[in-house]
């Protein structure tokens, strides 16, 4: 069976409705925002999201070097994609990874990743560390109220939509 997105041959099944897709068509598409099939619209296969999402991860990591905005923007996207797929301490090890990296420890990177660290901490059970982070969230917006200002930037960070172009220029 064909791919769906270049329509040359081989893929792999990225849906129950059986849609085949490469996993480098697959991560383009999800860099321009698709979370759903494009054919029957039904969530993506988490496993094949997250094969992706790590996919799009390397290549701009080895094109960008990897302490790069846009590569830490994509590992967001990657732990989102773990959480997707119900793998919440692989999510917490590179939501860690990414707040470690990120610039400034201010910023709308480091505020949206620590949102979803806090989310993942929850959901493994660790609530005291999950609250002291979400504490460290608090102080920072007070001091940063002009990222709520916008209230696009405010439901992305806050709902967890992180993306690098989401967020242009306030990388840290």
């Amino acid at each position: 069976m064909a791919c769906v997105l270049c329509l040359e041959e081989g893929g792999r099944s990225v849906c129950q409705c059986g849609v085949m897709a490469h996993l480098p068509c697959l991560a383009a598409l999800m860099l321009r925002g698709y979370e759903r099939c494009i054919v029957c619209r039904a969530r993506l296969e988490s496993r094949a999201v997250v094969l992706a999402a790590r996919l799009t991860v390397n290549d701009a990591s080895f094109a960008l070097g990897p302490e790069h905005a846009k590569v830490q923007w994509r590992k967001l996207h990657l732990a989102s994609a773990y959480v997707a797929a119900g793998d919440y301490a692989e999510a917490k090890r590179v939501l860690v990874s990414v707040s470690e990296t990120a610039s400034g420890r201010t910023g709308s990177l480091f505020l949206a990743c620590q949102v979803d660290l806090a989310r993942a901490m929850i959901k493994l059970g660790e609530m005291r560390e999950a609250k002291h982070t979400l504490e460290r969230v608090n102080v920072c917006l007070e001091s940063n109220l002009h990222l709520l200002a916008d209230p696009y930037k405010r439901r992305t960070i806050l709902r967890g939509k992180t993306s690098h172009d989401d967020l242009q220029g306030n990388q840290g």
